[in-house]
C-alpha cells in the first residue's frame, strides 16, 4: 500500500484528536463532579486558594493540589479544569503514539489506527471526565516509562535521570506509581543494562527533588516537615477505612477485570491477553524486542496485581494503553494485510464508541443543581448528607454549611433542620435506612449514580464484588428517587 503522506496524516491526526476530545467533553457541563474524590479535590483547591493548607497533603497528591488550585483561580469553577483534564489525558495517548511510532517504526496509517483504537478506550475516556489525579497520572506514567525504555535501550543515562524526575513528580501526583518499580525491576532482570552506582544516586535524587522541594514548600506554609511523609505512609499502609465493615487490602474475585472487559470495556481484550504471548512467544523468549517484553510486562503484571487488590475500573488505568498496543500488534499480526487491518481496527473503535454513548452519555446528567436551588429557595444555612458531597460545587458560594455524614452513628450528633437521603451510601456499603422511612420536601432522580461504571469504581472503597455491584444497581433502578431533602422535627 502506498504510504499515507505526511501532510494528510497530520490533518487526520487534528481531525481525530478533535473527534476523541469531542468524546471526552461531551455533555460534560450538565454531569456535576463525578464523585466524592473530584468534589474532595474541588473543595481543597479552594481551601488552598483561601489560604488554608491543611488538606494540602490529602491523599498524599500535593503536586495536583497545587496544580487544581491554580486552574479553579484561573477558570473560577470546576468545568474548565475538567476541559484541561480531560486533554491532559488525550495528550497522554499523543504522547505514547508518537514514542511507539518511531520504535517501531510505524507508518502514519499504523499510529492513526492505534491512536483510534486507545483513544475510544471506555476506561480511558471515562476517567478523562473526572476532575481527579488520572490524567497526570497517565500522562507522566507513560513519560516514565517512555524513558525508562530509551535509557536500557541506548544506554544514554540522560534518559535515566530525566526519567527519575518524570517518576519524582508522578510519585506527588499518585502515590500508587510505586506498583511500576517491579515491573521495571524484572525489566531490568531481563534486559541487564549497564548502570553505575554513581549513576544510581544521582537518578534516586532526582526522583527524590519534588518530594522534598514539597516537603519544603508545607514548612513553608506552616505545616510539619515531615508532615507529608506521615500522610504518605499513612496511605499506602492505611486499613478500616470503611465505618461498617473490614475492607482489606486484597479482594480475591479474580474474574472481575475479565467479566468488566466482557460487559463493558472491550471483549476482544480477553482473546488478546490470552493469544498475545502465543503468537509472540520467540520475540519474547528470545528478547528480540525490549519494547515489546516492557509493554507485556505492565499490561500482564498490572492485570495480575490488580487481581488481587480491591477492585476498580481505574486499577488499571497504565496498563490499558499498553492492551490496546498489544491488540493492535496481534491484529497486525493475524491479518498480515492492511486493508484487513483498517476494517477490524474500525469495526472494534465502533464497539468502543458504542459502549461509550451507552455507558457514559445517559448519565451525565445530575438534578444537584435542583436540590440546591431548593436549599436557596428554603434559606438553608445548614444541611447534612449521607455519604455524597456531590452537591457542594452548587452550594458552596451560597454560604451553606455542608455536613457530610459518614456513619449511621453520626446521625444522633446531626444539628441540622435538614438532611439529604442521598442513595449514594448504597453504593458504598454504608447504611442509611432508617432515613427510608421519613418523608421528603424535595425528591429527585439522579441519573449519574446509577452508571454502571460509577458504581464499578466504588467497588475499591466498599469491598463488593462484580455481581454485588450490579446487584446494588439493580435496586438503584428501582428506586422512583435517589435524592430527597427531608426537614428533621
Amino acid at each position: 500500500m502506498k504510504k499515507l503522506p505526511d501532510k494528510t496524516y497530520f490533518i487526520l491526526l487534528f481531525l481525530i484528536s478533535f473527534a476523541l476530545y469531542g468524546l471526552r467533553i461531551w455533555k460534560l457541563e450538565h454531569a456535576g463532579l463525578y464523585d466524592y474524590d473530584s468534589v474532595k479535590n474541588y473543595q481543597i483547591a479552594r481551601e488552598i486558594l483561601e489560604g488554608n493548607f491543611a488538606n494540602l497533603y490529602h491523599h498524599a497528591s500535593p503536586f495536583f493540589n497545587f496544580y487544581l488550585a491554580l486552574l479553579v483561580f484561573i477558570f473560577k469553577g470546576f468545568l474548565f479544569p475538567e476541559y484541561i483534564n480531560a486533554a491532559i489525558s488525550l495528550l497522554s495517548l499523543f504522547v505514547l503514539i508518537g514514542f511507539v511510532k518511531k520504535e517501531y517504526t510505524f507508518d502514519n496509517s499504523d499510529a492513526l489506527l492505534l491512536y483510534l483504537l486507545a483513544g475510544t478506550s471506555l476506561t480511558l475516556v471515562n476517567s478523562s471526565r473526572y476532575l481527579a489525579i488520572e490524567g497526570l497520572t497517565l500522562l507522566f506514567s507513560i513519560l516514565v516509562i517512555k524513558y525508562f525504555y530509551l535509557w536500557v535501550k541506548y544506554d544514554n543515562k540522560k534518559k535515566l535521570y530525566i526519567g527519575a524526575l518524570f517518576f519524582g513528580v508522578l510519585m506527588v501526583i499518585n502515590y500508587k506509581a510505586l506498583l511500576l518499580f517491579p515491573i521495571f525491576i524484572l525489566f531490568l532482570f531481563a534486559s541487564k543494562p549497564a548502570i553505575t552506582i554513581r549513576q544510581l544516586i544521582y537518578a534516586f535524587l532526582m526522583g527524590m527533588t519534588p518530594f522534598l522541594l514539597l516537603m519544603l514548600t508545607g514548612v513553608l506554609l506552616n505545616q510539619s516537615l515531615f508532615q507529608y511523609p506521615k500522610v504518605l505512609a499513612g496511605v499506602i499502609f492505611r486499613s478500616g477505612v470503611h465505618p461498617e465493615k473490614e475492607v482489606g487490602l486484597f479482594n480475591f474475585d479474580w474474574l472481575f477485570y475479565f467479566k468488566y472487559f466482557f460487559y463493558y470495556e472491550n471483549p476482544f481484550l480477553i482473546p488478546v491477553l490470552l493469544l498475545f504471548p502465543v503468537i509472540f512467544f520467540k520475540q519474547l523468549r528470545l528478547n528480540k524486542d525490549w519494547l515489546l517484553v516492557l509493554v507485556t510486562l505492565i499490561s500482564y503484571c498490572f492485570l495480575f496485581g490488580m487481581s488481587l487488590l480491591q477492585k476498580a475500573p481505574r486499577g488499571l488505568l497504565i496498563a490499558y494503553p499498553f492492551m490496546y498496543l498489544m491488540m493492535y500488534l496481534l491484529i497486525k499480526a493475524i491479518s498480515k494485510n492492511y486493508f484487513i487491518t483498517s476494517f477490524i481496527v474500525i469495526a472494534i473503535v465502533i464497539l468502543n464508541i458504542t459502549s461509550i454513548v451507552k455507558n457514559i452519555y445517559p448519565y451525565s446528567y445530575t438534578f444537584y443543581p435542583q436540590m440546591a436551588e431548593e436549599i436557596r429557595r428554603r434559606e438553608i444555612s445548614e444541611v447534612a448528607s449521607t455519604v455524597s458531597n456531590r452537591i457542594y460545587p452548587f452550594i458552596s458560594s451560597d454560604s451553606v454549611h455542608l455536613k457530610v455524614l459518614l456513619s449511621k452513628q453520626q446521625l444522633k450528633d446531626i444539628r441540622s433542620k435538614y438532611i439529604i437521603d442521598d442513595a449514594y451510601w448504597k453504593i458504598t456499603g454504608i447504611t442509611f435506612d432508617t432515613l427510608s422511612n421519613l418523608s421528603a420536601v424535595a425528591s429527585y432522580k439522579e441519573p449519574a449514580i446509577l452508571s454502571p461504571l460509577f458504581l464499578l469504581e466504588h467497588a475499591e472503597f466498599s469491598g463488593m464484588s462484580f455481581s454485588e455491584v450490579l446487584d446494588v444497581r439493580d435496586s438503584l433502578l428501582q428506586k422512583e428517587y435517589h435524592i430527597r431533602l427531608i426537614e428533621l422535627d
